[in-house]
């Protein structure tokens, strides 16, 4: 038998942009990975509930992200709906990336989460940069500060959020 694989990825965006060139297929092996591990667990899910809400989020996270970037919508509409959704990932995705670590202060944890998510939500649907991009980096400074409390601001940890934010 012989198969023929002339699948051509696109190189930009339906908008003209520019398509990253690997973000679309790696986030889409990251999703299925989450995806078969969310699989395994569902027989704990009550017993393991910080990890499946971390789990869950970060599949719609990557999931949102592999259909963004993988350059096959084909209207505009639709990479746009694409685009909103993968920007409220981000925000969901930095919410549950402290779950797994919430052992004290829980209220804030949640609380201020939930006001960033809210207010990065509503900046999105009407269009103020600005406020969304500002309320993305509050988020992100309170989740690194959140986490570091949490493990008590340990060397790895440390070194592991400084890899993260230069990458």
């Amino acid at each position: 038998m012989n198969y023929n694989f002339n699948y051509n990825k696109p190189n930009k965006y339906i908008t003209g942009d520019p398509l990253p060139h690997l973000r679309g297929v790696v986030h889409f092996f990251i999703s299925f990975f989450i995806l078969f591990i969310i699989i395994i667990l569902r027989k704990h899910f009550f017993e393991l509930l910080p990890l499946m809400i971390f789990l869950y989020g970060k599949l719609f996270s990557y999931g949102a992200s592999a259909i963004l970037h993988s350059g096959l919508i084909n209207s505009i509409k639709g990479h746009y709906t694409s685009l909103l959704f993968d920007k409220i990932a981000i925000y969901i995705s930095i919410f549950v990336t402290g779950i797994p670590f919430a052992r004290t202060k829980i209220m804030l944890f949640y609380g201020l989460n939930s006001i960033f998510l809210l207010i990065g939500i509503t900046a999105l649907l009407f269009d103020y940069e600005t406020l969304r991009r500002n309320i993305f980096l509050l988020q992100f400074i309170f989740a690194i500060y959140y986490i570091g409390d949490q493990v008590k601001w340990n060397k790895l940890w440390i070194i592991g959020t400084i890899l993260y934010i230069c990458a």
